[in-house]
Order: structure tokens, then sequence, then C-alpha cells
């Protein structure tokens, strides 16, 4: 599914494989992570600098 890049900004990194049933937080610890493909954080301005 391709997703224009301007919506991309508003999605939650995060999918909903890691929330059982019950509302709990399930992680895997033992999987493989990667930081290579995530976006650069969207720094604001400090308006009272």
């Amino acid at each position: 599914m391709d997703i224009p890049e301007k919506y991309l900004e508003h999605l939650s990194p995060l999918g909903w494989e890691h929330i059982n049933l019950t509302g709990d937080y399930v992680w895997n610890l033992k999987q493989a992570t990667s930081f290579d493909k995530l976006r650069p954080l969207r720094v604001k301005e400090n308006k009272y600098r």
C-alpha cells in the first residue's frame, strides 16, 4: 500500500502487534532491531530563547 509522503509524518511508527487482547504490552526482546531506516526527529524551534 502506497501512502503519500505528506501523510507519513502523522503516522505512528508503532503497530499493534506488541499489544495483546488484555492491553498488555508484549515486546520481543530477541528481535534484532536496526535504526538505519528511521527518519530524523523533527526538532521544533524554541520560541522562548
